[in-house]
């Protein structure tokens, strides 16, 4: 994969994750933060793709070498559901980590 590719990927990844961290601490709600990192990873891989394409057009050319090549144009929108699973399961660790009493008293009921 194109080092751009995967600069863009990461700086997508990491901007959602910091956004999303924050949300959850200022509003407590776990639905919320994803949505709103879902909203800056689609935003900034969907705005980032024409930008790339039209830096370097052979980037989105399809190839039929490895999986992640023959995407094509669509490899950036590609990661977004990648970078959202991914944010899911760090505001669920995270929530679960802040909130031991309610799981705790789920397993007291048993």
């Amino acid at each position: 994969m194109n080092p751009i590719l995967l600069i863009v990927i990461c700086v997508a990844f990491i901007v959602s994750v910091v956004t999303s961290l924050i949300v959850m601490k200022m509003k407590n709600h776990k639905y919320i933060a994803l949505a709103v990192s879902s909203a800056i990873t689609a935003f900034i891989l969907v705005s980032a793709t024409p930008i790339v394409y039209s830096l370097d057009n052979g980037i989105f050319q399809n190839q039929s070498i490895p999986f992640f090549i023959n995407l094509g144009i669509y490899n950036l929108i590609y990661f977004i559901p990648v970078i959202v699973l991914i944010n899911y399961v760090l505001i669920h660790v995270m929530n679960a980590k802040k909130n031991p009493k309610s799981e705790q008293h789920n397993h007291e009921n048993n």
